[in-house]
């Protein structure tokens, strides 16, 4: 997998989970690409739903206290090259259509994808291949 200089990237949950994760065998990997984002400049761009989903997995599965994910979330705010990304009324209507021609594609990987569409960010980095299936996007699986 190779990191563009000055490219911007979405990053999936699932590798934000993984950074987090040190049980898991992704987490080392993870974290280095991650590094490699920040030394190359480039813009990793999550979105409320990504913060969402991290805050769920963590709390349910890991049984990791709200508190100390409220304190994950604040460390992922303060990365000098991070940017999330809040819905608006132009990424609604880029997931409606999302949702009318890629039927077979799981909803919440849409709504991913129509951040994507509407801040025009071409590459999600991402352990999950349903979002090969979307055309006009690049997914990098650093696995």
């Amino acid at each position: 997998m190779m990191i563009i200089s000055g490219k911007k990237y979405l990053l999936d949950t699932n590798i934000l989970v993984y950074s987090q994760d040190k049980k898991s065998a992704k987490h080392k990997r993870t974290l280095e690409i991650i590094d490699d984002l920040e030394e190359k400049a480039s813009t990793i761009f999550l979105t409320v739903q990504n913060l969402l989903e991290y805050s769920a997995v963590f709390s349910r599965h890991f049984k990791i206290s709200k508190k100390e994910i409220a304190k994950d979330l604040d460390l992922f705010s303060q990365r000098s090259n991070l940017r999330v990304l809040y819905p608006n009324e132009a990424v609604f209507k880029s997931f409606i259509s999302l949702m009318n021609s890629e039927p077979k594609i799981y909803v919440y990987d849409l709504f991913l994808v129509a951040y994507m569409k509407t801040y025009k960010i071409k590459t999600i980095i991402s352990d999950d291949t349903d979002f090969e299936e979307i055309k006009d996007i690049e997914v990098l699986n650093p696995f």
